[in-house]
């Protein structure tokens, strides 16, 4: 059996006001299951989910973003997503 390795998604996060919006979406992206652990920055905008790619898709985390009232896309900028970097 073939197990894929865990990776980091980047979403760019819109809507953010002050720290509170990143420990909300913190805490809704660590609900969704095969999310292991997310990190958001109402700063940079930017939040960064280490995820099972064989347990949930970009789009499962863009909708619970959405459903705490924030919009969110994303980022497939080179480098940017893809198997996490040790």
């Amino acid at each position: 059996m073939l197990v894929r390795p865990r990776e980091q998604w980047v979403f760019r996060v819109y809507g953010m006001r002050g720290e509170e919006s990143g420990l909300r979406i913190d805490d809704v992206l660590c609900r969704v299951g095969g999310v292991t652990d997310a990190l958001t920055s109402s700063r940079t905008g930017l939040s960064i989910a280490d995820v099972d790619p064989d347990r949930c898709t970009p789009s499962d985390l863009v909708a619970a973003i959405a459903a705490a009232g924030y919009a969110a896309r994303l980022d497939t900028r080179p480098g940017v997503v893809g198997e996490r970097q040790r």
